[in-house]
């Protein structure tokens, strides 16, 4: 059971994760309540079965399903899933393109 102490609860398409909001900021917790990404994110979207994506003041990022950081929430723009296979996805920064490949957890310069 999760704890009242958030102002909102939404379920996603996963059963098993929740978007918390406290004060204006969200979060992600399990269905025992356990904290997966701190509550401190501007928004949280589910975007696959083990990728979750991050937004804190205007730079993006990703988790994954246990809350490890896959991608530091430092990136300007993240494309979703369009890189050179199904298998990874375009970030932006400064002008630059980067591709992450979720396989191997490896961020490439393009």
């Amino acid at each position: 059971i999760i704890n009242y102490k958030y102002d909102d609860i939404n379920n996603y398409d996963n059963p098993l994760f929740y978007k918390v909001t406290d004060n204006h900021k969200c979060g992600l917790v399990d269905s025992y309540g356990n904290i997966v990404a701190d509550v401190s994110y501007n928004e949280i979207n589910y975007v696959s079965e083990s990728e979750i994506y991050l937004i804190s003041d205007e730079k993006k990022g990703m988790c994954n399903i246990d809350g490890d950081i896959i991608v530091p929430v430092e990136y300007d723009d993240i494309w979703n899933f369009y890189g050179t296979s199904w298998h990874s996805t375009i970030l932006c920064l400064d002008n630059s393109e980067f591709e992450f490949i979720f396989s191997t957890q490896q961020i490439i310069h393009k």
